[in-house]
């Protein structure tokens, strides 16, 4: 009977111990795929970030265009504006020479 015990005991010790073993290999695997998911899930959002900064880039890149272009066309007019200015001065004067000497 002591016997019997002693093989019951080891069962008993062999199946926690290939429990524990399968318990902590399917741990292992369960992590290994964790890890692939996250893997595969931070990649893409890479490939998109760098999609998107490349587009940021470009869009800078030419909002600073713009913006100088805008920037010139306003001195370009106001340059305009005030040759204007000056012509329109100029035939005012001349005009009202023309009036004075007709009367």
């Amino acid at each position: 009977m002591n016997r019997n015990k002693h093989k019951d005991q080891m069962r008993l010790y062999a199946f926690i111990f290939i429990t524990m073993m399968a318990l902590y290999g399917y741990q292992l695997y369960y992590n290994y795929q964790n890890d692939r998911y996250t893997d595969r899930v931070l990649q893409v959002h890479n490939e998109r970030t760098v999609v998107y900064v490349k587009k940021n880039i470009e869009l800078s890149s030419q909002n600073r265009k713009l913006q100088h272009d805008l920037n010139h066309a306003k001195k370009e007019n106001q340059s305009l504006v005030e040759q204007i200015e000056v012509i329109n001065q100029y035939w005012k004067e001349k005009y009202t020479e023309v009036l004075k000497s007709k009367k």
